[in-house]
């Protein structure tokens, strides 16, 4: 092999272009600079270099803010509206009805920190102990001296699983919640800002979610879980290099490049909302419901949704931001859609002028349909709610 002279500015140049690709600050001898280089991503066939990644927000996530070309793997762990406790399992003192007493023997409560004039679902998992007894207060009872006076929310013995309540505190505070006195540490409370949940959900009448795909890599593609097609492809197939994609996923779980046929993620958007219902009918106005009875006919206009339930499971049913002239809602076992004559069913609620983000809780005792008016002035596209209380429950460990 013939020598040949190379000036040293020129070698200088190429090794200050290798670090300003890979972000070192090595020193490379000309014999290194050709393995430096392919070890660059997209510098003439190179890898990419990937990482995993856990996500428990919804959004985008790009990996180039990890420092990383693309993610071999993503695990997404999302639940909106899930407050963090304050503290977990206190043992200084009790609740009883309304106060809280230092003292006591082998009490366990947790302790949220909660904020003037939003609704609160206070909720205990699949797994209880001989208390549910919580009170609101503005006073932190991990530094009580005595005992504090607040606002009792509910003074229950041998609870069931799942059990609901809920709150709207006037000021800053916290929830106490007391969940056992029998000396069992490590059971579940659960604690939900309510606007979170409902504000976080967008629930469009029969439309197709589409996606963009951007295709690195040969092969063939179908969209992924909650997605009914591509709004757009674009083909960017590179020659010997590592391929990477956008993905958005709408469910908790571990995700594998492999199944969209590439090598890495580049971006991840999240978007999850554990237990939410979608409708089975939207906007219905064949009828309306009226104390326990969907009605066909009706002399104005009356919009409606309608939602498939499972019999023995807790739902939330809840209205949105924006609301009507009525929040009522019946459980029947026939499809109101399918309505030739007046259907009776089992009363939900009936609240002619309903409050923003009013909820109800109801548990079905056999499959069937709820039915929600929502109003009857003549207004679409108003939004309702339907929530697995379980799924929310056995959603955050």
């Amino acid at each position: 092999m013939a020598n040949v002279l190379v000036q040293e500015s020129s070698l200088q140049a190429i090794a200050a272009a290798i670090r300003a690709k890979n972000g070192s600050q090595d020193t490379y001898t000309p014999s290194e600079m050709a393995a430096a280089i392919r070890a660059i991503s997209g510098g003439g066939g190179g890898s990419a270099v990937l990482g995993t990644k856990t996500i428990a927000f919804n959004g985008t996530v790009n990996a180039a803010s990890d420092n990383l070309d693309g993610y071999s793997s993503v695990t997404t762990n999302v639940h909106p509206g899930i407050l963090e406790p304050y503290i977990e399992d206190l043992t200084t003192g009790y609740v009883d009805t309304g106060v809280w007493k230092p003292g006591g023997t082998n009490c366990y409560s947790d302790v949220y920190a909660v904020e003037a004039s939003t609704a609160y679902i206070i909720a205990l998992g699949d797994t209880v102990g001989t208390r549910f007894r919580a009170m609101f207060c503005t006073e932190d009872p991990s530094e009580a001296t005595g005992d504090i006076t607040g606002t009792n929310i509910t003074n229950t013995n041998n609870p069931a699983h799942y059990v609901y309540r809920t709150f709207q505190p006037a000021e800053d505070g916290f929830f106490i919640i007391q969940k056992d006195n029998a000396g069992t540490a490590n059971l579940k409370t659960f604690v939900f800002s309510l606007p979170d949940l409902v504000d976080g959900n967008v629930v469009l009448p029969h439309s197709g979610v589409l996606q963009p795909l951007t295709v690195r890599a040969n092969g063939s593609y179908t969209p992924g879980t909650g997605i009914d097609g591509f709004s757009g492809v674009t083909v960017d197939v590179p020659t010997e290099a590592s391929t990477l994609a956008s993905k958005t996923v709408t469910a908790n779980g571990e995700y594998d490049p492999e199944d969209d046929g590439v090598d890495g993620y580049s971006a991840l958007t999240v978007d999850v909302h554990p237990g939410l219902v979608t409708p089975y009918a939207y906007d219905l106005d064949t009828g309306y419901v009226y104390s326990d009875t969907w009605m066909l006919g009706g002399s104005t206009v009356n919009y409606s949704d309608v939602y498939r339930v499972t019999a023995g499971e807790w739902y939330i049913i809840s209205l949105g931001s924006v609301i009507g002239t009525r929040f009522r809602a019946i459980f029947t076992t026939d499809d109101t859609t399918q309505a030739v004559a007046d259907i009776p069913g089992s009363r939900v609620v009936n609240r002619p002028n309903p409050s923003a983000r009013d909820y109800v809780y109801y548990k079905p005792s056999s499959d069937g349909y709820i039915t929600i008016t929502k109003d009857n002035a003549g207004t679409a596209g108003l939004k309702t709610y339907v929530y697995t209380g379980s799924s929310l429950a056995l959603s955050n460990p």
